[in-house]
């Protein structure tokens, strides 16, 4: 497979996860580094489009101090897929290769999608809360501040030091 593609991959998911914690910060949450994946890899000429999951923060891997920090438990997570033979090839690249898991691509097989999702929507309704996303996203910073900030001190916690 086109090893260039995979570089492609491999250079925004290995971009720190970590979620805004004021508007002006970075976004390298899914949402952010999905929407830069989708550029680079659009530009290159690829077929991509993306996908949006629903999940519960309270049913994900967080230590049970972090997950009583009041949030919205009801959350999305974005992704990618990308057109390859005529198929459609689910791209995540959300967790950065330092954290305990993440994803490894190919180039020709599906990755893990790195939530436990309740509900994957079409890639129609998938544009529509991609874009209401875009225009939510500086009140969900305010509103979940003090959440997101103790995810982003234990992803920095658990990433592997070398």
């Amino acid at each position: 497979m086109d090893k260039a593609l995979i570089s492609i991959f491999e250079k925004i998911r290995d971009e720190p996860l970590e979620i805004p914690e004021n508007y002006l910060d970075k976004d390298n949450r899914c949402w952010g580094k999905s929407r830069r994946l989708y550029a680079l890899l659009t530009k290159e000429g690829y077929n991509v489009r993306y996908r949006v999951c629903s999940f519960k923060w309270s049913k994900q891997r967080f230590p049970k101090e972090i997950l009583e920090i009041p949030h919205k438990d009801n959350d999305f997570h974005l992704y990618l897929e990308i057109r390859i033979k005529n198929k459609w090839i689910k791209l995540d690249c959300s967790n950065d290769c330092l954290l305990p898991e993440y994803n490894s691509w190919n180039g020709k097989e599906d990755c893990k999608i790195e939530v436990n999702y309740e509900k994957i929507f079409s890639p129609k309704k998938s544009l529509e809360i991609e874009n209401q996303e875009k225009r939510s996203f500086q009140e969900d910073i305010k509103e979940n501040k003090q959440f997101y900030s103790a995810v982003n001190t234990f992803l920095k916690k658990i990433r592997k030091k070398y």
